[in-house]
């Protein structure tokens, strides 16, 4: 999946922010497979996409308040 068009990559961002979080795990660890165990070099954008959606969903954003405020004496 080439997601070289801005209309594209916000399309398949969307889909991929839609589905079920479990599913989207999964997808996650089918495109690393492909990309980093089987060499796909086609695999490499839509894995980045999906690990910033999935990433997106499960962090809860407070890490780094509580780091920039440990530094502030």
């Amino acid at each position: 999946m080439f997601l070289d068009d801005q209309a594209v990559y916000i399309k398949e961002r969307n889909r991929l922010s839609k589905i079920d979080l479990n599913k989207l795990t999964a997808l996650v660890t089918d495109l690393h497979n492909r990309r980093y165990i089987e060499g796909d070099p086609d695999a490499v954008e839509h894995h980045r996409l999906a690990t910033y959606v999935l990433n997106q969903r499960t962090q809860s954003g407070t890490a780094l308040r509580f780091h920039l405020k440990s530094l502030v004496f």
